[in-house]
Order: C-alpha cells, then sequence, then structure tokens
C-alpha cells in the first residue's frame, strides 16, 4: 500500500469479510466425542453407549418435538436448519449422488461444539454418525461459501481431504462459478493435482524447502505439472498434440473438453510457434525415432495433400531405397528434410538413413492429422453470430449497416476476427483478438456442428 501525500502513514487496510475452513480440522460432531471425547462424569459403559443415550435428544431436535436442548445452565444448540434446494444441488453435484433433504445443526449434546447432519437421499436417510468424513466437509463448504457475502476472502486448507479425484474436480468447479458469480477470492493449499489442473500460472504458488539450509520459498509462474514437479508428484505419460498455432490449440482443446474428463486426461494439446515448417523440418524427424510414441501432429487443413499419406510398405522393392524415399517425403511434405545419422562407413550410414526415411514416413502415415478447413478461423467463424455482436453493442443504426457491409467486403478470415476486435475491445493485438476467438470457438463447440464431429472422430481414433 502507497503511503499518502506529505504524511508518513499508509492507507487503511482492504476491509473483507473472511470465511476460514481447515479441513483436517472439519469433523463432525459424532466423529469429535468419538475419537477424542472422555467418559469423565458420565454414567455410559463406554463411548458408544454415551452416544446413544444422547442421540436420542438429537433425533428430537431432527424431528421437531424440540427446539432446544437444555443443561442445567444453557441451551446446547442453534436452532436446526433445513439445506435450501441451492445447497443440496452443489452438494449433490460434488458427490456426485442425489439428496433430497439435509438438516443440520451446531450443538454440544456430545460435550464438544460441533455440527451435526441428517441427509435423505433415493436410497437412505442417514446421519454424520454414518457420513463419510469428505461428506461433511463438502456440506459446510457449500453452506460457508454460498453463504458468503461478495467479494469475501475465502481461506481453504486442503479442501481435498478424504475426497476421491473426481469430488476434487467438481470441489474447484463449484468455486471457481462461485468467484465468478460473486467476486470472490479464494486461497488454498493443495496437494491435489484434481485442485490445481487447469488453474493458470498466475494462480499456482509452490512452497518448497531449500534442502541447503531448511527455509521455505514460493516459486510462481508454473504450470501445474511443473509445479507437481517440485513437491516431487508423479506425473502419469499423456498423448501429446502439437498443432500450429494458439488457436488451433484452443480449438482441439475444447473439443477434448466436450468429449469429457476421462479422454481429456488423456492429452496435452500444445502449439510450436514456429509454425508447420517447423514441425516437418525438426520436430516429426525426431518424433519418428521412437517406435511407439505418443506424439501426434494436427496441421492446418491447408497442409493436407490432395492424395493419401503413403506407405512405404506398398511399394515396389526395387524402390525402397534412400533416393526414392527422399523424393516420396519431399512430395509428402513440400519441404527438404535433413535427416542426421550417426557417422560409419558408408554402408551402415546408407542403412541408418534408410530406417530413418521409413520411419519417417510411418510416422506420417499413423501420427500427422489435418484440421478441417484451411485455417483455424475458417473452423470457428460465423457470419451471423458476428453480425448479431455488431447489432448488439452499436445502437445508431447507420453505423450498425456501415459495420455490417464492411465486415462483408472482407475476405481474409484473420482480419474478419481483427475487424471485430477493433469494433468490440477498441484494439486489434493478439490477446484482444483471441479474446473474441474464444467466444466464437464456445457457440462453435455449443452447435457440435460436421467440423466439431470431424475433429472428434480423429481424437477418437488416436485413442
Amino acid at each position: 500500500m502507497r503511503t499518502r501525500e506529505n504524511k508518513n502513514e499508509r492507507d487503511r487496510p482492504i476491509i473483507k469479510n473472511v470465511v476460514y475452513l481447515d479441513f483436517r480440522a472439519e469433523l463432525s460432531a459424532f466423529d469429535k466425542y468419538y475419537y477424542f471425547g472422555n467418559l469423565k462424569n458420565s454414567r455410559a459403559k463406554n463411548k458408544q453407549e454415551y452416544l446413544r443415550t444422547k442421540s436420542s435428544s438429537l433425533n428430537n431436535l431432527f424431528t421437531g418435538k424440540k427446539t432446544k436442548i437444555y443443561s442445567n445452565t444453557r441451551v446446547l444448540n442453534d436452532p436446526v436448519e433445513s439445506l435450501s434446494s441451492e445447497e443440496l444441488e452443489w452438494i449433490s453435484f460434488v458427490l456426485g449422488r442425489k439428496y433430497i433433504s439435509g438438516k443440520s445443526v451446531l450443538h454440544e449434546l456430545f460435550r464438544n461444539e460441533g455440527y451435526s447432519i441428517l441427509f435423505q437421499t433415493d436410497f437412505a436417510k442417514y446421519s454424520e454418525a454414518v457420513a463419510g468424513s469428505g461428506e461433511m466437509a463438502v456440506v459446510r463448504l457449500v453452506r460457508e461459501v454460498l453463504a458468503a457475502n461478495n467479494y469475501s476472502l475465502i481461506l481453504l486448507d486442503e479442501p481435498e481431504v478424504s475426497l476421491h479425484p473426481g469430488a476434487q474436480e467438481r470441489l474447484k468447479l463449484f468455486l471457481l462459478e462461485q468467484i465468478k458469480l460473486k467476486k470472490h477470492q479464494v486461497v488454498l493449499t493443495s496437494h491435489s493435482p484434481s485442485i490445481v489442473k487447469g488453474l493458470p500460472k498466475e494462480a499456482i504458488k509452490v512452497f518448497y524447502q531449500n534442502p541447503r539450509n531448511g527455509r521455505f520459498l514460493v516459486r510462481e509462474n508454473l504450470t501445474s505439472e511443473e509445479a507437481f514437479y517440485h513437491i516431487e508428484f508423479p506425473i502419469t505419460k499423456r498423448k501429446n498434440i502439437i498443432v500450429e498455432d494458439i488457436l488451433a490449440q484452443e480449438i482441439v482443446s475444447g473439443v477434448l473438453q466436450k468429449m469429457g474428463d476421462a479422454t481429456n486426461n488423456l492429452f496435452n494439446v500444445r502449439f510450436n510457434p514456429g509454425g508447420e515448417s517447423v514441425l516437418k523440418k525438426e520436430f516429426i524427424s525426431v518424433f519418428c525415432r521412437e517406435k511407439r510414441t505418443d506424439d501426434f501432429i494436427f496441421f492446418d487443413g491447408d497442409q493436407s495433400p490432395s492424395f493419401p499419406h503413403f506407405d512405404w510398405q506398398t511399394f515396389a522393392v526395387s524402390d525402397i531405397n534412400v533416393d526414392y524415399l527422399k523424393l516420396k517425403i519431399k512430395e509428402q511434405t513440400n519441404e527438404n528434410i535433413k535427416f542426421s545419422v550417426d557417422g560409419g562407413t558408408k554402408g551402415k550410414k546408407e542403412k541408418q538413413q534408410l530406417e530413418l526415411l521409413k520411419s519417417y514416413l510411418d510416422f506420417y502415415l499413423t501420427n500427422v492429422f489435418y484440421l478441417p478447413k484451411s485455417v483455424p478461423e475458417d473452423i470457428i467463424w460465423n457470419q451471423e453470430f458476428a453480425i448479431n455482436q455488431i447489432r448488439a453493442l452499436i445502437s445508431d443504426s447507420k453505423e450498425e449497416d456501415r459495420l455490417i457491409k464492411e465486415l462483408e467486403i472482407i475476405l481474409d478470415m484473420k482480419q474478419k476476427f481483427a475487424f471485430m476486435s477493433q469494433i468490440i475491445l477498441g484494439n486489434r493485438n493478439s490477446d484482444s483478438i483471441l479474446s473474441i476467438q474464444r467466444q466464437f470457438i464456445q457457440r462453435w463447440l455449443n452447435h457440435q456442428n460436421e467440423d466439431f464431429e470431424a475433429i472428434r472422430k480423429t481424437l477418437s481414433e488416436i485413442i
């Protein structure tokens, strides 16, 4: 915070509503007593008998027979609360099961203060005595976050505790949705790939210990894979899809997300800034050296040849030589590819080169694919959607007509998106254009036309 002018004092701190939950401590009233309580001054023979005795009073609260339970000096419970439809909907979403109703009460019937909840699902009615600790933690989190005021600071300590990976992923989606709706700031600690995966670099901070002096340091601007490398978490190998540019990456990633988490989790999609020529000359010549590679190339449609990829095994035996295979690769790629081999005698070098040329053609045959349309912009462009955006933004009818006519004159798809970026965001820089393109991608993903199906079919073939 900056110091005020001519005064040796700082601005007042920001006042925020704070919600803090430590999920290692979020035990139910039942678990708190069962694991940590005692029988001091009690006539019960054991903890089970004590809990059975007190549970009748708890049942009276849930059934409405009583609204308050008293000790000699005070009330032992807060009012019973019924879970709202919104709370039940989000709890059902995160935990992956349908909750019909639920009641919650904060009480001290089991000596220590804690929450008890009565659940009703399609199959059973049960209390926290038989619910999992993860189930209780999700209920507490959902209720606290939904009740939080706009712009709250929400602090969560290991929210993945006792949750399986699918529930962890859905918990993250719940938090992200609440951030969008209520502009919360959420700070959480986690060791879970399901929680961290997909977050932007700016959102990830890695705390790790310097082995030399024992001090803890913070690394920033890391991807989730890099982050887990620093905490020694093993990342399973995925299939890599390399595309020509960031728009193609967004399109393929969007299709994978639509195909579901199980499929999406099999792939990494990244783009190479050098374009298709570098992919052909450098990437494929390296990838093809692996007999069973998990690397795949998606070129733009303008790279698609008018003939099928060559299969050298269908060539005449007399044609399987270095010169002929180089010629076919040139015909396939429209590039002069240089192949480096080990030193040695002429015959050995030629044999190595022949095998490498075969491998290059094999990779092209099985691991190279093409996006529909000439360029990615063609795939997602929709003239009607663009015109509707202009009409929604421009109030002057003459200016609206002028812009639409100008848009219709532009033939180059990249220029069309730059034009829309100028209208909507006021500039044509690459980030703004990508922002506009993402709007078109979302519409395209929702409609799932023939181009979407073509990409999905290719991805299914790779799997």
